[in-house]
């Protein structure tokens, strides 16, 4: 089976003052349709620019993202490619906007306002947060945060699912729902790829790797269903 999402040696620079900050370093790394896999480093490992580089959001200084072959072209204006869906719990930006309003804007260049409405409730329902559709952004918890990313992630429909630190400032029972919502989407023959601070955080996925000074290790695997962890230090 190919893989949808595919990065072929992807490399990528900052420039902080003088000094040139390699972030990404030769990074592969390939998704299957259907697959949950994960990226885990600590904070500052670059696990955010490599999402949105994954994305097609940051265009790599060296390398190819490909989606189903092809070459992912960065996004313009903000807007992903419809079958890529990015949730990193960053909302309008107006924070009075109410979300489902906020979700449904993301449609409007293919869908009426009321069908795009209609969706952005749908999206809603499916992660369980179809309570919060009227509040504004800046009232939401964290995890209310997240669950509103995941509806506006997965609204279009994508067939690649990248979600930035989704368990970040969430409680054991919300870690747990949101892991479940991931492995329920991954199960529709959506690719999935989690980031996380924490091994832990990411263990019975189906491949994890470890990102440290810009490079990819592993990835694991899970033999007998049991993780084998990349090195701690990773």
């Amino acid at each position: 089976m190919p893989a949808v999402l595919t990065l072929e040696n992807v490399s990528l620079c900052y420039l902080r003052g003088r000094r040139s900050t390699m972030v990404l370093h030769d990074v592969d790394l390939a998704l299957m349709p259907g697959e949950i896999a994960g990226v885990w480093g600590r904070r500052g490992a670059g696990k955010s620019t490599l999402t949105a580089v994954a994305a097609g959001i940051l265009t790599p200084d060296r390398g190819n993202v490909l989606l189903d072959g092809q070459p992912l072209n960065s996004a313009r204006g903000g807007i992903l490619h419809a079958q890529v869906g990015l949730a990193n719990r960053r909302g309008p930006e107006l924070d009075e906007m109410p979300v489902e309003d906020w979700i449904a804007s993301s449609l409007l260049l293919s869908h009426s306002y009321k069908e795009a409405l209609t969706l952005a409730r749908r999206a809603l329902e499916r992660t369980g947060a179809h309570e919060i559709g009227g509040e504004p952004w800046d009232v939401l918890s964290d995890g209310e945060r997240m669950l509103a990313s995941l509806a506006q992630a997965i609204v279009r429909g994508p067939r690649v699912l990248i979600a930035d630190d989704p368990l970040a400032g969430l409680g054991a029972v919300e870690r747990d729902e949101v892991m479940q919502l991931l492995s329920s989407i991954a199960g529709t023959g959506v690719a999935v790829l989690v980031t996380a601070a924490e091994l832990v955080e990411l263990r019975g996925l189906d491949r994890i790797w470890s990102l440290r000074d810009g490079r990819l290790d592993g990835p694991s695997v899970r033999p007998g269903g049991t993780v084998i962890p990349l090195r701690a230090d990773g």
